[in-house]
């Protein structure tokens, strides 16, 4: 059984994404400066220690950078990156695609 839980997040209107440095790991797992989101955490009277669990990380980074970019945030590649990797393996059920490109 899948445990839901939801939370409503309380964030300044001064956040700032970038903040959070984001990048994936050597598994491709979304990292972040975790510091603006403990203090999201707070502010919202959730507990810090939810960040432990990769996935909660995860959908709490995408969830704000969907807030960022519905603010007008600029595109963030490593969240974009990590999207399409989701994508693909949804759709073709790979797992652990990683790597780079560069566009010339």
């Amino acid at each position: 059984m899948n445990d839901v839980k939801e939370f409503e997040l309380i964030v300044s209107e001064n956040f700032d994404f970038s903040a959070l440095d984001v990048c994936r790991d050597e598994q491709g797992d979304l990292q972040a400066n975790l510091d603006p989101i403990y203090d999201i955490l707070c502010a919202s009277g959730i507990a810090t220690s939810l960040v432990d669990n990769q996935d909660v990380l995860s959908a709490l980074i995408n969830t704000l950078y969907d807030f960022h970019l519905e603010n007008g945030g600029s595109v963030d590649l490593e969240v974009e990156r990590h999207r399409a990797v989701h994508e693909l393996t949804d759709e073709y059920g790979r797992a652990g695609v990683t790597g780079s490109a560069t566009l010339h």
